[in-house]
């Protein structure tokens, strides 16, 4: 096996004259030539898509199964990987999963490198950058992760039902997470605003801080232990997440006092990007993770973790459809419309949420 494996590197300098990827895009090589280059990098070093989120741990366990890599990951919301890939060069990551709006503010501060793949094609138009320097895998919904212990008998599907409750209610800090500036947009969109309008959320969520039924966590670890402590009957994150959490229950033993709602008059949809560090150490391994979230293969697997995946022409196995919400709760869900507007509207966000919503806390 050592003979073997000394070959394999042997082979993959003489052969490929391994040096970096120089002037050459990631396009410019072949399948194979990817999986040796990735082969002879040997780890792949992600931020971002830890195994607590969606069905990240057998992802890559199938991609070190498929191209004999090692994987770290460290967990990072989508504003702090961008810190992350404009602060590090000697010990770059190699490969980011960003709200959609993170990405396209990646590509225009120069963070990365473009890798378009082999089922550039099978994406629609509005989930990729037109040059391949992101592309949306896959997407989550907001929702809610409800504990029925106790909301009681009138379990929530509405940002207006939870208002009208009288439960402790808890989610991530509105500080570069995706995910909690989408729960602030729903919010707002529930109560009259829009993606330039985000009061009516600010004034929603001042509101239940006012009662003293707020909690603002600083990990999604924090927001599924409240709910499943019974200290909080309703937290907002997107719905992989919940439907993860509740899977979680189920197989503790309680998952019968687990529900999970979109909610009905607000939720907001988002796409979640690869996006490959324009200093990565092994963007080849990065160019092969793409091509695999990607696959058929790949999107069976992120709809196995409850992620909703971007390619409308994969056929997902009716084992896998019955783990996630019906369709119908999701028929008034809405997108970002304008990722660049929606960029401008986010600026200074947590210094909104310090001034209108923070001194209630």
């Amino acid at each position: 096996m050592k003979k073997k494996g000394i070959a394999i590197l042997i082979m993959a300098v003489a052969v490929l004259g391994l040096t970096g990827c120089g002037n050459r895009t990631l396009d410019s090589y072949s399948d194979q030539s990817l999986v040796w280059h990735s082969m002879f990098m040997g780890k792949i070093n992600s931020i971002g898509m830890p195994d607590s989120w969606g069905n990240w741990s057998g992802i890559w366990g199938t991609l070190e199964s498929h191209y004999h890599v090692t994987h770290e990951d460290k967990n990072m919301t989508s504003g702090e990987e961008l810190a992350a890939f404009k602060s590090t060069v000697n010990n770059a990551p190699d490969i980011g999963d960003v709200g959609s709006s993170y990405a396209l503010l990646a590509t225009q501060n120069g963070l990365v490198q473009p890798y378009k793949g082999d089922y550039w094609d099978k994406i629609p138009s509005n989930a990729k950058d037109s040059d391949g320097n992101w592309v949306v895998a896959y997407y989550g919904t907001v929702a809610m992760l409800i504990n029925k212990d106790v909301v009681g008998d009138n379990v929530p599907t509405s940002f207006a039902d939870v208002l009208a409750g009288d439960y402790p209610v808890v989610m991530r800090s509105v500080d570069s997470s995706n995910q909690a500036e989408c729960v602030l947009l729903s919010a707002a969109i529930a109560n009259g605003g829009s993606e330039t309008n985000l009061k009516p959320g600010f004034s929603y969520f001042a509101t239940l801080a006012k009662n003293k039924r707020l909690t603002v966590a600083n990990d999604d670890s924090t927001v599924y232990q409240k709910i499943y402590d019974g200290k909080a009957g309703v937290a907002f994150m997107w719905d992989f997440n919940a439907l993860n959490g509740r899977d979680y229950m189920v197989q503790a033993g309680s998952g019968s006092k687990i529900a999970v709602n979109i909610p009905q008059d607000g939720a907001v949809k988002d796409g979640y990007a690869t996006i490959i560090n324009a200093n990565a150490r092994n963007p080849y391994g990065a160019a092969l993770t793409r091509d695999y979230l990607l696959s058929e293969e790949g999107q069976i697997d992120l709809a196995r973790g409850h992620m909703t995946p971007v390619r409308t022409d994969v056929t997902i196995p009716d084992d896998v459809k019955a783990t996630n919400l019906d369709s119908s709760q999701y028929k008034k869900v809405s997108t970002i419309k304008n990722l660049a507007q929606w960029i401008s509207t986010c600026q200074n966000l947590d210094e909104q949420w310090e001034s209108t919503v923070a001194p209630y806390l």
